[in-house]
């Protein structure tokens, strides 16, 4: 197809120049001019499409197929490039769902990819993201129950899964704050038992005497 559109390029630039040395008007030559003006933004477009698909860039890939759609050039021309433009989008979709660490849309954008047929370093890097998400999400669902109950082993426990994870200080401050509050209605609950102990041994002490 190429060869031949260049043929057809070459035929009608051959004509013009002619019909130009002929001496005709330029009247005469208008729809022989525009064709040509038409066919050489066609095969620039067709030019800027290639280069486009090799570049793998959403943006430029944007840019070449409107500029091909503008040139009138035929669906089939146009495939191919529709079909990188979509990979490119789905793409930079996920580097900016693995840049913003949204679990969402970090699942929308795997699904997109993995629809389209991509295996990427890219893609493989995001799975690993997502499921570190996951568990985090379980950790703090883990962390919030936990709080929530008051039961000093279960908090310390969370805590230290948290922690494990990579969890920062600031993210565990609530945690901390309810592991204190355990800690201290603990002790309260120790002090008393001792006291009611020491005096129940007072009792005893006192009957046997």
């Amino acid at each position: 197809a190429g060869a031949c559109e260049s043929r057809g390029l070459e035929q009608l630039r051959a004509a013009l120049a002619e019909a130009e040395a002929a001496g005709l008007e330029a009247s005469a030559t208008e729809a022989a001019r525009t064709a040509l003006a038409e066919e050489e933004r066609k095969a620039a477009a067709r030019a800027g499409l290639e280069e486009a698909c090799r570049s793998q860039d959403y943006r430029q890939l944007y840019e070449a197929l409107a500029e091909g759609r503008a040139a009138g050039l035929q669906a089939h021309e146009l495939a191919r490039a529709e079909e990188e433009e979509k990979k490119a989008k789905a793409l930079e979709c996920l580097q900016k769902a693995v840049e913003d660490r949204d679990f969402e849309a970090l699942e929308a954008a795997i699904d997109d990819c993995e629809f389209l047929g991509l295996d990427t370093i890219q893609l493989e890097v995001a799975k690993a993201i997502m499921e570190d998400l996951q568990k985090k999400a379980e950790v703090r669902a883990k962390l919030n129950d936990a709080c929530s109950s008051g039961d000093l082993e279960a908090i310390r426990s969370a805590i230290a899964e948290a922690t494990q994870l990579g969890f920062q200080p600031e993210e565990l401050a609530f945690a901390h704050s309810a592991l204190a509050e355990a800690e201290r209605v603990a002790e309260e609950a120790r002090k008393k038992a001792a006291a009611i102990e020491g005096l129940q041994r007072a009792v005893e002490g006192r009957d046997l005497s």
